[in-house]
């Protein structure tokens, strides 16, 4: 028995698949049995330019291979934030998009990084940074060694950190770090602190 999921595109297509990776291992259903599986689809599958995409649950088993109806999903680019473009070490020809993008999910903003390759009009990647509040705009740098840093306000007392590499092969998150703002001292007084 082999269980997967097949995704297409609004023209029917399929999408790639980015791993080899089964979905299951060693899972046995009894007669009448039900089993529910969570897949991450952002990185299993290619998901990256906006659309709207179709999953279908699919169960082979011997020569007969049952599936599901299809279930609708639609991405979307997001709001534009912060926008950065860059050529890529040793790669000076090849230059790449970085957009800062909000998507609003259960009442929280949360922010996300697409990188584009602007000669090929390719999405390499969009990474998911987390929930964030706008007191402060969010930043994003790019040095002349590929690194790309990320800082936003993720919470009233802390901003995150999260660090990239971009090479000619793609981009790499490397780190996320968390930096605990302290309040102002004369706050730290009313509240009987040193």
């Amino acid at each position: 028995n082999e269980v997967a999921i097949v995704v297409t595109d609004s023209k029917g297509e399929a999408v790639d698949v980015r791993t080899s990776l089964p979905l299951t291992s060693g899972i046995t259903l009894l007669s009448g049995a039900t089993e529910t599986l969570t897949v991450n689809l952002d990185s299993r599958y290619a998901l990256q330019s906006p659309g709207k995409y179709f999953c279908r649950g699919v169960l082979t088993r011997g020569r007969k291979r049952y599936m599901s109806a299809p279930r609708g999903i639609d991405i979307v680019a997001g709001l534009e934030i912060a926008k950065v473009r860059a050529s890529v070490p040793d790669s000076p020809d090849t230059v790449r998009t970085y957009t800062l993008r909000s998507w609003d999910r259960q009442s929280d903003q949360h922010l996300f990084l697409r990188i584009i390759d602007e000669e090929a009009m390719v999405c390499l990647g969009v990474f998911e940074l987390g929930p964030f509040i706008r007191i402060v705009d969010p930043e994003i740098t790019i040095d002349v060694s590929g690194r790309v840093r990320v800082r936003y306000q993720a919470s009233r007392h802390q901003f995150s950190v999260s660090h990239f590499v971009s090479t000619v092969k793609g981009v790499t998150a490397v780190s996320n770090e968390v930096q605990r703002l302290e309040p102002p001292q004369h706050l730290r007084k009313l509240r009987g602190g040193p």
